[in-house]
């Protein structure tokens, strides 16, 4: 699997969930525990093993993350003593994360740290109990990190989207980082009730957005505030691709995505779910590329033909919980 991936990947992740939830920005007390994720690429290998979650009572302690079958890497959760989300290691790597609140209790900057060195900070404007805009700046002028934290998952924007969505944002956002030259870009939260209907992002004059449209189902993953979990295609979607379609803030699951760039660019992305009791056992994302199966030389008209064929597969990604 590809190494690197893009630092920017945090950004999404981070979206403090919605106080209209009882819990405090940064607490996670979901009724139902994840206790294991397996996922399946849709190329014929089955499922295997990518993460298994451990908790103590109902503080979630630590996540083993799996590449392959082997034990990648683990990322730890430190807790303040209201019980909020404080920091998030990955020893590994030397890689670490830290949140800070106001004194409201509400997620007011984030922090990445490759070893000594801030790479990414993160602050988050609130209008009333819910996030409205945040702003980024990168300090990696290189506009990508090698960091294993950030490749394996440490990605706000996943949690926030779909993967292959985040995936297609951080590719957007490197490019038009350099383009632009700005080292700052900014996201724009419209609220629906208790879903994050859209997302506008601005990096310079360059602007993109998302739209999403939910399920009536309970979502996972909301107030989690994790650093590696799901970072997994920000830049190699076709590698990595599993699509996760939750995002911490909202309360639903994402069924709709639509991504619009200022340019004209615009893309759809569909989500499916299978459900036990109230939260999804299975979350599959369905696909179509175009795949060369053929090309020959055609005296005729002097040049190759090329001969392509529409191949459709279904990415799945599997939870367990703890019973």
């Amino acid at each position: 699997m590809k190494k690197s991936v893009l630092l920017l990947a945090t950004l999404m992740f981070l979206v403090t969930f919605s106080s209209c939830f009882k819990d405090k920005e940064g607490e996670y007390k979901p009724k139902e525990k994840i206790s294991r994720v397996f996922y399946d690429s849709g190329y014929g290998d089955g499922k295997s093993l990518i993460e298994i979650w451990r908790w103590s009572d109902k503080q979630l302690q630590s996540i083993d993350h799996y590449d392959e079958g082997d034990l990648d890497f683990t990322e730890e959760f430190t807790y303040n003593k209201k019980g909020q989300i404080e920091r998030i290691d990955c020893y590994a790597y030397s890689e670490s994360v830290e949140y800070k609140y106001d004194d409201k209790d509400k997620l007011s900057k984030m922090t990445y740290y490759d070893g000594n060195s801030i790479e990414m900070e993160f602050t988050f404007i609130h209008n009333g109990d819910k996030v409205s805009k945040i702003e980024i700046m990168e300090f990696d002028k290189k506009g990508e990190s090698k960091s294993r934290l950030m490749a394996k998952g440490f990605n706000p924007l996943s949690l926030m989207m779909p993967q292959d969505a985040a995936a297609e944002v951080m590719k957007t956002f490197i490019k038009k980082q350099a383009e632009t030259k700005s080292d700052m870009a900014t996201m724009d939260l419209v609220w629906e009730k208790d879903n994050v209907k859209s997302i506008k992002m601005y990096i310079g004059s360059y602007g993109y957005s998302y739209t999403m449209e939910y399920d009536d189902k309970l979502n996972p993953y909301t107030g989690f505030y994790n650093s590696v979990y799901c970072m997994e295609n920000i830049v190699y979607p076709e590698d990595y691709g599993y699509g996760e379609g939750f995002f911490m803030y909202s309360k639903n699951n994402i069924t709709t995505m639509k991504y619009i760039e200022s340019d004209g660019d615009a893309e759809t992305m569909r989500y499916s779910y299978t459900y036990e009791g109230k939260y999804p056992s299975v979350k599959r994302w369905t696909y179509s590329y175009e795949e060369l199966v053929d090309f020959y030389y055609d005296y005729e008209i002097g040049e190759y033909v090329y001969v392509y064929e529409t191949i459709t597969r279904t990415k799945s990604t599997y939870y367990e919980y703890e019973i």
